[in-house]
């Protein structure tokens, strides 16, 4: 590099700082992101109703409706996502046995997901299954309460174990941690056991 050059380089230099200007950076992003779920039925017709919420501190600032299959893969790491952006399965984290990955093709490095006790959420709320199914007799009742007049829900003392998830009522959305650790006590059968055996509670 020639003086001439190295001079005209020092003297931008100089210019750039003395007139205060920076390198443009990225801010912090000021939110926290969370998915989660709630035992009220979806808009689709889902018995369960998937999330991601936005919150700044404790205040809940916006909530997105998500499909089940986008809250495992969220949840997995195998979907990009606000809640997870360092793509860590939560479902190994919290060891929720019946959620894990399969690899469809090792040399390709892809991946899929088995989760099937995702689908006894509704068991929760709900003591009989609340649709018609001409294969009705092959679904195994819920575990939650039927107060008559097709009302169904947790008991009270159902309620008093599921706020050990971080929730106050039973169609409150259960996120984070909580719903990591609630679909890991889902896989115990003695937890089972005792969800329903508070059912007269």
């Amino acid at each position: 590099m020639t003086t001439k050059r190295i001079i005209i380089l020092l003297v931008t230099v100089m210019v750039f700082f003395s007139t205060g200007l920076t390198i443009p950076h990225r801010t912090a992003d000021p939110y926290q992101y969370y998915i989660g779920f709630s035992l009220k039925p979806s808009t689709n017709g889902g018995l369960v109703t998937f999330f991601q919420l936005k919150y700044f501190g404790e205040e809940l600032k916006s909530t997105q409706q998500i499909t089940q299959e986008s809250f495992i893969m969220q949840a997995m790491g195998l979907e990009a996502s606000q809640a997870n952006p360092d793509q860590v399965d939560w479902m190994e984290v919290y060891q929720v046995k019946y959620c894990k990955l399969v690899y469809t093709d090792s040399v390709l490095n892809k991946k899929d997901f088995q989760c099937p006790i995702i689908t006894e959420l509704w068991k929760l709320r709900y003591q009989e299954y609340p649709y018609f199914m001409e294969n009705g007799d092959d679904i195994q009742p819920g575990w939650g309460k039927e107060f008559g007049n097709g009302k169904q829900r947790p008991s009270d003392k159902q309620i008093q174990i599921l706020r050990k998830y971080g929730i106050k009522n039973w169609f409150d959305i259960i996120k984070g941690e909580g719903a990591y650790r609630l679909l890991h006590d889902l896989c115990d059968p003695q937890w089972v056991s005792n969800y329903q055996a508070a059912r007269d509670g």
